[in-house]
């Protein structure tokens, strides 16, 4: 959530010599949007580049279905491969293509960036899968099969978290 700072600065009155002091919030102003896609998914994006063009080990995919709501078939239907060949890439340690690879990696920070808003991934994966009125009524769970969909619940969670509802 939101970081609050105190700044104190004291004012004095001419009739008395007591100094009064005034707490002010301080608060971060800016572009949310500008803030939140590049330093959700990873605070260096040339790490966050390399990564991807390398390319992830398939086994990745693991960690989020034992953290998220969805089973390997989602994961599978939008990454266009069937679980036979997931299940051999596994046994294969073969790594994903740099498009995949960016997606898995979205996911990853989506949901990190979900179980912080919602405070849990149970809750984040229940309003993963109703239509979210932020969003034009669209459910997230199907815009996150692409890269620019997740960029768009991503966007939609911050706001959520700023208390920006739309």
């Amino acid at each position: 959530m939101k970081k609050q700072n105190t700044k104190n600065k004291e004012y004095t009155d001419n009739t008395d010599t007591t100094p009064l002091v005034v707490s002010e919030v301080m608060v971060q102003y800016g572009n949310l949007e500008s803030q939140n896609i590049q330093t959700a998914y990873s605070t260096n994006w040339e790490s966050f580049f390399h990564t991807t063009q390398k390319g992830l080990v398939a086994t990745e995919i693991d960690k989020l279905i034992s953290i998220g709501p969805f089973k390997a078939e989602f994961y599978c239907e939008a990454l266009d491969i069937s679980t036979k060949t997931l299940d051999r890439y596994k046994a294969d340690r073969k790594r994903f293509n740099p498009n995949d690879s960016e997606l898995v990696l979205k996911w990853k920070a989506l949901f990190e960036q979900g179980k912080d808003v919602f405070e849990s991934y149970d809750s984040f994966g229940h309003w993963l899968q109703k239509p979210a009125y932020g969003l034009n009524n669209i459910t997230p769970k199907d815009l996150i099969k692409t890269s620019r969909g997740v960029d768009l619940v991503m966007e939609e969670l911050i706001r959520i978290e700023w208390g920006q509802l739309s």
